[in-house]
């Protein structure tokens, strides 16, 4: 027994189409011819089930996909200078079934490729391997600024068909000034598989463009493939650009000499985190400057310019720490300033107070003074001093009105 659908774009259009059987009871070869009413891809599914006295010995399941084409007519068994399926005959290899199917257990079995797989050579392969395209530089891009440089590429075809009509572009978004390159050669006709051709690219590097490596695409497109591949671009510098970076060192060493004095004075007087930070500091800028040096021997200025931007931006780190750890030294001396100032003051004024309005020593209540010899060292030098004191008052007498004091020794005394 044997059944059969027919349909297109993944819906049953039997009905819109007319098949008819032809079983050959003798060798069980059948044929089987369509009229599609549709211009699609078409699928025909066939289970055919073989029963011996009723009972299933064999069941096979078949699917055979087939592209119609307007006012043509296609059939499972292709004719005239088409090769004829050969699904379900003995093989001894794939060479031996029809383009499409692929020998399993020596029997012809029809081909069912995944999504973005395509049929070649009895298998099936992804497309993107069926046809690719590769392009490679054998030197690195280098040009100088404010010149220009041709560039030889290498094209090649490394998939396993011929490619036509392909042609190529170049993008970057890091570079950013016009006319940065020029494709001498800019499209290739064809190209068979394993075949490469050369390609010419002129770069160009403004004069204005830093010293760096800067990133870009060529785009390759064939009308059965497409492809990107990156490369880098590094613009280097001038004899100017180079005297400039040894000049830069020398003053970064200057730099660094100078900061290490003043830090050395910082921790001296204020040994805080943040001097402590800030020797830490000077040593990664005394080690970058190491690596500048070196690479500048070396000739490698794209490394040496790094350095030289990542030594600048430690520098003005240390600096703006280095000076604010300056100002609180300068505040911290203010306050100093201050507090003894108005110790020396408090001190004067104790001493006033306790000379001027302080009782002298003998007085007693009710009893009049009493001198009494002091017997401490401080006491007895209160003592002279007050006593000078008032001699001071009466060889400076301004006037003839006497003045009773009950306080002091000599209560009388003229003002």
């Amino acid at each position: 027994s044997l059944h059969y659908t027919l349909w297109a774009g993944g819906s049953d259009v039997t009905s819109l189409s007319s098949c008819s059987l032809d079983l050959d009871q003798t060798d069980l070869t059948f044929e089987i011819t369509c009229t599609p009413k549709t211009t699609d891809r078409h699928c025909l599914r066939m289970n055919a089930t073989l029963k011996y006295d009723g009972v299933d010995i064999k069941e096979n399941d078949i699917l055979y996909c087939f592209d119609v084409q307007e006012n043509q007519t296609s059939s499972s068994q292709s004719s005239g200078s088409q090769q004829q399926s050969t699904v379900g005959m003995s093989c001894s290899k794939d060479d031996d079934c029809a383009a499409g199917e692929y020998c399993y257990k020596n029997v012809c079995t029809a081909l069912k490729c995944n999504a973005g797989e395509v049929i070649y050579n009895h298998k099936c392969v992804v497309a993107s391997e069926l046809y690719s395209l590769d392009i490679s530089s054998a030197e690195r891009i280098v040009v100088a600024r404010g010149s220009e440089k041709t560039f030889t590429f290498t094209l090649k075809n490394t998939g396993k068909e011929k490619q036509t009509n392909i042609k190529m572009s170049l993008e970057s978004s890091q570079i950013k000034w016009h006319n940065w390159y020029e494709l001498m050669n800019a499209s290739v006709d064809e190209l068979d598989a394993g075949e490469n051709v050369s390609i010419l690219i002129k770069f160009r590097a403004d004069e204005n463009a830093s010293v760096d490596d800067y990133m870009f695409t060529i785009k390759l497109s064939s009308d059965q493939a497409q492809t990107q591949k990156s490369f880098v671009f590094y613009v280097a510098p001038t004899a100017s650009d180079v005297a400039n970076l040894n000049s830069s060192y020398e003053e970064f060493r200057d730099r660094i000499e100078q900061l290490r004095n003043t830090i050395e004075e910082l921790l001296k007087k204020r040994n805080t985190s943040e001097t402590r930070l800030a020797e830490n500091k000077l040593s990664s800028a005394e080690k970058l400057l190491s690596e500048m040096e070196n690479y500048i021997n070396e000739g490698k200025y794209l490394e040496a310019y790094l350095k030289k931007n990542e030594l600048a931006a430690l520098l003005s780190d240390l600096d703006v720490l280095v000076q604010a750890e300056t100002q609180k030294i300068k505040e911290s001396r203010k306050r100093q300033m201050k507090y003894a100032f108005i110790a020396i003051f408090l001190g004067a004024l104790a001493f006033g107070f306790y000379y001027l309005w302080t009782l002298p020593p003998g007085y007693r209540p009710s009893k009049g003074y009493v001198y009494k010899s002091p017997s401490s060292t401080l006491d007895k030098v209160k003592d002279a001093i007050k006593r000078f004191k008032d001699k001071l008052r009466e060889l400076n007498k301004v006037g003839t009105r006497p003045r009773y004091n009950f306080h002091r020794r000599q209560r009388w005394r003229y003002e």
